[in-house]
């Protein structure tokens, strides 16, 4: 009780809920019962790519990073920006 805790992310994860982040402290409350349910999640690296992988591309979440598989007879070109 009162102990504190930090939950630490791995690389490509981050905190669920409201905030995000690669940590978060909490104070273990008096009723022994966390009254979130904190945890790592993988990060949507797909989600915000600034190019996207093309019309006839997939996006591949990996963990840190993401890969684009394309149709065949189609290839990809690479984007420094994303």
């Amino acid at each position: 009780v009162d102990g504190n805790y930090t939950l630490y992310c791995a690389p490509g994860f981050e905190v669920s809920g409201r905030g995000g982040g690669r940590s978060r402290s909490m104070t273990c409350p008096e009723s022994l019962i966390w009254p979130f349910k904190w945890y790592c999640k993988n990060i949507d690296d797909c989600a915000n790519l600034k190019h996207g992988c093309g019309a006839l591309g997939l996006c591949l979440d990996l963990i840190g990073s993401y890969d684009c598989n394309c149709e065949n007879g189609f290839y990809q070109r690479h984007m420094l920006d994303g």
